[in-house]
């Protein structure tokens, strides 16, 4: 137990690690289930009507998630997935008293949109039914118990082993990945940083084989290990479903492929298996241990569920960008497959693309197979941040951790009960002075540590031009995201409730939204953190992971993408001009803006992409940008830290 706590990489896995991921599984599962929900209430389904009746046609027509397209033979359209729903409507109504007209409703129980198509047309129907029924009874006078005017039928066109193939596509996607991990992963480790610690990899080293294939055999052993425990463990579900074993016919009918879609579905997953097996080996190939391999492998193990997650969604389909995005593009492919939607060119697309990924991970790792250090175990190629003669680095992490977990547990609930107290005491009190209690205890001299340095007036007037040039394109990307992720109503209603509520005063807004963060996160992002990056990165890179961390800090899926741009910009003003005030500044004017903004309908007329504004903020934006690199010529600029 002592040399565990001793090495603080096993610290980190085994305690701050699991810590963390609690609420982040937690609240990605959360979030993941509104966010299906969210994205089939704001789904439009196509359908088409057959019959002429202009009460419920009106309903539908009216309905902006519903979308009519005409077709020559319905059912057939909707087995093609032209169409989510199909209605037959009946060319006249009854007289007063006659028999009920049917009203036929095709769907596909196997497709979640066209269950969502027929709930939708239901609702209209039933609309329908309620204003022709109180219309026959206000005519002829009749008792509330007379009869009914129409007779609605469902009719469900998907065949067993479609329905079969919606059920498994909702947890097979997750299944598989994990699997392929679970299997190449012991492999991996032992293969590469396994000989590594036993000190044989010395004795391989002196056939006459050459490193890189060296590397290739061990990968290529890897893969065959992680096919075959994920082929036999889904071979061994299918045969004992086939043959009864789990007594339930549910059960049974639930893995009713045919061997036609389980031999796409192996085809599409191999490259996955593929990929999979090829990042194991070289992240193990980083590793010089065994303890060292596990503490790379099991943050990419968790990560890697999250698109698998992602694309079992309703409505991503695989004839879109999702085709070239790894793990979550094989998740969708296997979900269409499972229903039998089999499109060739999307499918090629998703091999390929996973194929260009592996070869490329493997010539990374084979790559490092040509430094003695690294084969011999004497070096390590885990990335600078987490090696020892960086400890300031590694321990501003563990800061940043500790600040997340505290934001999730404490932060949260503060807010929840008391908004504006919440968001001071988060601010100030666990932030700026964490913060700078941090530099104290290590000694960090607090103008060096927070780059706390003058900056030219040059400097700061463009990172006030930038601002709206930053919110303009922060809100392109947020738009972008939400085609892909949806965001909940919810979400713009806390929003507008936080930036436009009238029960506080603009200047206590303007205080606690723009111009604390703009104190206590650049400290800490801007600041801290990217101080420590950059004396273990490349400065771009300080920058860009500096921004993803911001991101990830606001603890929302949704805003994700222009949180970490803006936090990417603010963090290259730092690393340009060497002070933090021009990051404190853009910050402050863009959270303002965002204000004013809301209480002036002027991010509604950004939204609706006015020509005017856009045309505006670009300038300024151009503009600023021009008088930053102006003022680092003429030297103005203090070094970078």
């Amino acid at each position: 137990m002592t040399d565990l706590l001793r090495d603080r990489r096993s610290v980190i896995a085994t305690i701050v690690l699991p810590m963390l991921l609690f609420p982040i599984l937690l609240f990605g599962s959360k979030r993941l289930e509104e966010l299906r929900a969210g994205r089939l209430d704001e789904e439009t389904v196509v359908v088409s009507l057959s019959g002429s009746q202009r009460g419920v046609e009106t309903l539908i027509e009216a309905d902006p998630f519903l979308e009519r397209r005409d077709v020559a033979d319905p059912e057939k359209a909707l087995r093609r997935d032209e169409i989510q729903a199909a209605l037959l409507l009946p060319g006249a109504l009854p007289s007063p008293g006659g028999a009920a007209v049917v009203v036929t409703l095709y769907y596909d129980e196997s497709d979640e949109l066209s269950r969502l198509a027929r709930e939708r047309l239901n609702g209209h129907l039933e609309t329908w039914r309620e204003s022709l029924q109180a219309e026959r009874l206000a005519a002829i006078e009749a008792p509330a118990d007379v009869r009914d005017v129409l007779d609605l039928e469902m009719t469900n066109i998907a065949s067993e082993a479609r329905m079969a193939g919606g059920r498994l596509g909702k947890v097979f996607p997750m299944m598989l990945v994990f699997l392929l991990l679970n299997g190449a992963a012991y492999a991996a480790v032992d293969l590469f940083s396994g000989e590594k610690e036993r000190k044989t990899l010395e004795t391989l080293l002196t056939s006459l084989a050459d490193r890189r294939s060296v590397v290739l055999g061990k990968f290529l052993t890897v893969f065959v290990v992680a096919e075959t425990s994920t082929v036999l463990f889904v071979l061994s579900n299918l045969v004992s479903t086939k043959l009864g074993l789990t007594g339930a016919e549910a059960g049974r009918t639930t893995l009713a492929l045919s061997p036609g879609v389980a031999l796409i579905v192996f085809v599409v997953t191999l490259p996955l298996g593929i990929l999979m097996s090829a990042i194991l080996s070289y992240l193990s190939s980083c590793a010089r241990t065994y303890r060292e391999a596990q503490t790379l492998i099991l943050p990419f193990t968790f990560g890697a569920i999250l698109p698998a997650a992602l694309g079992t969604l309703p409505g991503i389909r695989i004839d879109s960008v999702v085709a070239v995005v790894p793990v979550a593009n094989v998740s969708v492919a296997v979900r269409e497959a499972l229903i039998g939607h089999f499109p060739p060119l999307p499918l090629a697309v998703v091999i390929v693309s996973n194929l260009a990924y592996a070869a490329w991970v493997l010539s990374r790792a084979a790559r490092l197979f040509d430094g003695e250090a690294v084969i011999l175990g004497s070096s390590s190629a885990i990335p600078t941040l987490f090696r020892r003669e960086r400890p300031l680095v590694r321990e501003a992490m563990i800061f940043y951790s500790a600040e997340l977990l505290a934001l999730y547990y404490i932060g949260s609930s503060l807010q929840a009960k008391n908004l504006m107290v919440g968001l001071f005491i988060t601010l100030y009190g666990m932030l700026l002075v964490p913060s700078l209690l941090f530099a104290r205890y290590h000694r960090l001299p607090l103008r060096a540590a927070f780059s706390l340095r003058r900056a030219p007036a040059l400097t700061l007037v463009a990172a006030l031009l930038m601002a709206p040039g930053t919110l303009l394109v922060a809100n392109g990307l947020f738009r972008l995201q939400s085609r892909f992720v949806p965001v909940p109503e919810e979400l713009f209603s806390s929003m507008e409730g936080l930036l436009g509520s009238s029960d506080r005063s603009v200047l206590l807004t303007f205080f606690l939204v723009a111009l604390s963060p703009a104190i206590c996160e650049e400290i800490l992002f801007r600041g801290l953190l990217l101080g420590r990056l950059r004396r273990a990165m490349a400065p771009w890179r300080a920058a860009l992971a500096g921004g993803l961390l911001f991101g990830l800090f606001h603890l929302s899926i949704y805003r994700i993408l222009p949180t970490a741009f803006m936090g990417i910009t603010a963090g290259a003003l730092v690393l340009l001009s060497g002070s933090i005030f021009p990051a404190m500044v853009l910050h402050g004017t863009y959270n303002g803006m965002v204000i004013f903004g809301e209480h002036f309908d002027v991010l509604r007329r950004l939204d609706g992409h006015d020509p005017s504004l856009i045309a505006i903020a670009a300038l300024l934006g151009i503009g600023g940008i021009v008088l930053l690199l102006h003022g680092r010529r003429a030297g103005n600029s203090v070094p970078t830290p």
